[in-house]
C-alpha cells in the first residue's frame, strides 16, 4: 500500500514496475486525484489489474490499511530524504503496517533501528524482499510485534513531550 503524493520527489515508477512484474503482488496506490491526473501519462503503461489507484483520505483509508501487509515509503534517493521524517511514516506505524523505506535516509534509518520494516537500497533488493516475504510470511510477524512496541513510544503526545523535554536542555 502506498499513500501519499506522486510527482518529482515522490516517484513511484520503480514500485509500479516491480509490482507489475511480480504476479503475486497486489498494489494499492492512494494519492490526490489532481496529482494522479497530472502524472497519469508517466504511469499508465505500468498499470495492470493487480494495481489499484484510489483517491481516499482520512477515515476512508482505514479499509485499505486493514487489507495491506506492507506500506511503502520507497523512492529514488534524494538529498532532502536524509533529514526528513514524513508524517506518512507515523501514519503507517499508527496503522501497525510494516514499512519499506529507502535505505540511508532518516526514514530508512528509523525503520531499520526499530526493526519495523525494511530499508531498501535499490530495486533489486526490493524485488528480493518481495520474494522473501511471499515465500515466508513469518517475515512479517516480527515487524508487527515491533510496530506495537514502537507505537507505544511514538504517539503524538509522547513525541510532543520529547520535544518539550529536549527544549528544556
Amino acid at each position: 500500500f502506498y499513500v501519499g503524493g506522486i510527482g518529482r520527489l515522490y516517484n513511484i515508477e520503480n514500485l509500479l514496475k516491480i509490482a507489475n512484474k511480480k504476479e503475486f503482488l497486489n498494489l494499492t496506490i492512494c494519492c490526490r486525484k489532481d496529482e494522479w491526473d497530472k502524472e497519469y501519462e508517466k504511469y499508465k503503461g505500468l498499470l495492470c489489474p493487480r494495481i489499484t489507484i484510489v483517491h481516499a483520505h482520512s477515515s476512508e483509508l482505514e479499509k485499505y490499511y486493514k487489507d495491506a501487509d506492507i506500506c511503502s515509503i520507497y523512492f529514488p534517493q534524494e538529498e532532502y530524504r536524509n533529514f526528513v521524517m514524513p508524517i506518512k511514516l507515523f501514519e503507517y506505524i499508527g496503522n501497525v503496517t510494516p514499512i519499506i523505506a529507502t535505505a540511508n535516509t532518516a526514514t530508512g534509518n528509523f525503520v531499520e533501528e526499530n526493526d519495523i520494516g525494511w530499508a531498501i537500497a535499490n530495486d533489486n533488493e526490493l524485488e528480493d524482499l518481495f520474494e522473501k516475504i511471499y515465500n515466508n510470511r513469518e517475515e512479517l510477524l516480527k515487524k508487527y510485534y515491533n510496530l506495537e512496541k514502537v507505537l507505544e513510544s511514538n504517539t503524538w503526545e509522547k513525541r510532543a513531550q520529547k520535544v518539550a523535554d529536549d527544549l528544556k536542555d
